[in-house]
C-alpha cells in the first residue's frame, strides 16, 4: 500500500533564516566574498556595513563587522592581490622591468640585516628620453602616503613639457619619508637626470631632509621652493590678510622693481616680518629672482601634488599592481600626447605658447618702438 503526495520541485533556503538577528556560522567571510563579488567589481569603495545590511536583508544573516570587514578584504586580494605576496615578488618585478624595457631604471632593495622591505625604484627609459629631448630642466619633488595594509611612501619626480603638461619620470616606493629614502631615491636617477643639456632647477615642499639630499646629489643653489608653504609656517607667526597679500605679491612679481616695492611695503607694515622673509635667498622663492635657465615660471609645487592625486586611486593597492598601474597610465600619457603632437606644427611653436603670444599682440598699442641698426628701444 503506497499513497502519493504533492511534491514541490523549486527549493528554498529561506526558511533556515527566519531569525535574521541569530548568525549563521556557515555564512564565512570567504562565502560572503564570493557572493558580492561582482557588486564589488562595479563598485570598489563598498564599505563593510553595506556588506553587512546587505547579507540580513537578502538572506536572512546576520554577520559581524569584522566577517563584514575581512569578506571585504578577500574580495580585495581576488582582484589586485596579496600584499604580502606582491612585496616578495617586487625583486622579480623589477628584474622583468630591466628585461622587457632595456635603459629603464628598476632597483627593489632590502635591509641586509633583517630582510625587510625598504625600497623601489621606477624610472622607464622613455620617461628620461622625453625630459632630456623635450621638457624644461625643472623637476618637481614630492612625496604622498599610500594607503594599502602596511601604509608606506611613495617619492616622485616629475617634470613639465612644453604644453605646461605633468610630465612623470619616476618613483620610489619606500616605509617611510625621510633624508636617506631621498637620497638613495635621486642618487639612483640623478645621474641620468643630470644628462640634461640645461642646469636643473628643483622645486618642494622642504620635506624632511629632503634640502640636504638635494645639495648632496645636485648640488647647492639649485632648489626652490614652493611658496605655499613657505607661507602657511609665515603666517603662524605673521597672520593678518594684508600680511598675506604683501607676501603673495612680492612672491609672484615679475620684475625686481615690483618686487621690492611690495617688501618695502611689508617693511613699513611689520619690520619684523620682513626680516623673516629675509632669511631665505629670493632666488629660491621670489619669481622675480629665479633663474632664466628652467623657463619655469611657478612659485607654487602645484604641479608635483597634482600628479599624487592622479594616482590616487593606485595609492592603496598592492605594490606590483601599483607599479603595473603606473606603466599603464605612463603608456596612456605618451600615447595621447604623441597622437595630439603629430597634428601640430613640427618647424614652429607649440599650441600654448602660440596661443600665449597671440593673445599679446593685444597690448602692442600701448607701447612705441624705435628700431635702430642692431636692436630697438620700447617705450610707453
Amino acid at each position: 500500500m503506497w499513497s502519493h503526495f504533492e511534491t514541490n520541485s523549486r527549493h528554498s533556503i529561506a526558511h533556515l533564516y527566519r531569525r535574521p538577528r541569530e548568525r549563521n556560522p556557515m555564512a564565512k567571510s570567504r562565502w560572503i566574498a564570493q557572493t558580492l563579488l561582482s557588486q564589488y567589481v562595479a563598485d570598489s569603495d563598498m564599505k563593510p556595513s553595506f556588506i553587512k545590511d546587505y547579507m540580513t536583508k537578502t538572506f536572512g544573516v546576520k554577520v559581524s563587522y569584522f566577517t563584514a570587514w575581512n569578506a571585504k578584504n578577500i574580495m580585495f586580494e581576488l582582484l589586485h592581490g596579496s600584499y604580502d605576496r606582491q612585496y616578495n615578488l617586487a625583486p622579480e618585478l623589477a628584474r622583468h622591468v630591466l628585461l622587457s624595457n632595456l635603459g629603464s631604471i628598476a632597483t627593489c632593495s632590502r635591509d641586509d640585516a633583517t630582510e625587510k622591505f625598504t625600497g623601489m625604484c621606477i624610472c622607464f627609459k622613455a620617461s628620461l628620453d622625453g625630459f632630456l629631448a623635450g621638457c624644461r630642466p625643472i623637476l618637481g619633488l614630492d612625496g604622498c602616503f599610500l594607503k594599502g595594509r602596511y601604509g608606506g611612501v611613495l617619492l616622485s619626480v616629475v617634470a613639465l613639457d612644453a604644453q605646461n603638461g605633468l610630465f612623470p619620470i619616476a618613483i620610489y616606493i619606500c616605509r617611510n619619508e625621510c633624508k636617506e629614502t631621498w637620497l638613495s631615491f635621486l642618487s639612483t636617477i640623478g645621474p641620468h637626470l643630470k644628462q640634461h643639456e640645461l642646469p636643473l632647477t628643483l622645486m618642494s615642499d622642504r620635506q624632511k631632509g629632503l634640502v640636504q639630499a638635494v645639495d648632496e646629489v645636485f648640488g647647492p643653489g639649485r632648489h626652490r621652493f614652493c611658496f605655499r608653504h613657505m607661507h602657511k609656517n609665515f603666517k603662524q607667526i605673521f597672520p593678518g590678510k594684508n600680511l598675506e597679500t604683501l607676501t603673495w605679491a612680492a612672491a609672484q612679481a615679475y620684475t625686481k622693481t615690483e618686487f621690492k616695492r611690495n617688501m618695502d611695503e611689508l617693511n613699513k607694515v611689520c619690520p619684523k616680518a620682513k626680516t623673516w622673509m629675509d632669511r631665505e635667498d629670493y632666488g629660491s622663492w621670489a619669481r622675480s629672482h629665479f633663474e632664466t635657465v628652467s623657463k619655469c615660471e611657478h612659485v607654487t609645487n602645484n604641479f608635483s601634488e597634482s600628479f599624487n592625486n592622479l594616482i590616487l586611486e593606485s595609492r592603496s593597492k598592492p605594490i606590483c599592481t601599483l607599479v603595473e598601474k603606473y606603466n599603464l597610465m605612463m603608456m596612456t600619457k605618451m600615447f595621447d600626447r604623441r597622437t595630439l603632437a603629430r597634428a601640430w606644427d613640427q618647424n614652429g611653436l607649440v599650441p600654448k605658447v602660440q596661443s600665449y603670444l597671440e593673445s599679446l599682440k593685444s597690448y602692442i598699442h600701448r607701447f612705441i618702438m624705435q628700431p635702430s641698426m642692431t636692436s630697438f628701444i620700447v617705450s610707453t
